[in-house]
């Protein structure tokens, strides 16, 4: 892999490692070449009503602190809660649901914070599973005490 960079996300912070992945707790990892981001909606193809799905993505991303993933397909959330049970607890109760659409998150855990990316891989895109699941999300965190992120995490 001469000439390419690895780039990690350290919880909200992008860290350029030059062919070396430092140690660290990387919460995703991506080439460079993915890395231009889009402020386009990219819904799957399989999707029946695309304006539809935009109008509810672009809802969850200006009231409800999602972010559009940097390739536009997927929805991005850090949720962050009182103690590791609660955020464990919050995990599985977005579980059962995972379980009956047959549809899962592309997410991590570190103590107390769930970063969940909700997007599609077949067809490529934003689907209406994932915009569903995302409602969930927060939904169930609102029951599991989630605690509001602070403008400074948020630019961080």
């Amino acid at each position: 892999m001469a000439g390419r960079r690895l780039l990690l996300q350290f919880e909200r912070r992008v860290v350029v490692v030059g062919g070396i992945i430092a140690p660290g707790r990387a919460l995703h990892c991506t080439t460079t070449r993915s890395m231009n981001r889009t402020t386009e909606i990219r819904v799957s193809p399989g999707e029946a009503d695309a304006s539809a799905i935009i109008a509810q993505a672009t809802e969850l991303i200006e009231k409800r602190g999602w972010t559009l993933s940097l390739d536009g397909k997927g929805l991005e959330r850090d949720f962050r809660f009182p103690t590791f049970v609660k955020t464990w607890k919050f995990m599985d109760a977005v579980v059962v649901d995972i379980k009956a659409q047959r549809h899962h998150p592309e997410w991590s855990n570190v103590y107390n914070k769930v970063h969940i990316r909700w997007t599609t891989h077949r067809p490529e895109g934003l689907s209406s599973k994932d915009i569903g699941l995302a409602k969930i999300c927060d939904e169930k965190a609102a029951e599991f005490g989630e605690i509001p992120s602070t403008d400074s995490e948020q630019e961080s």
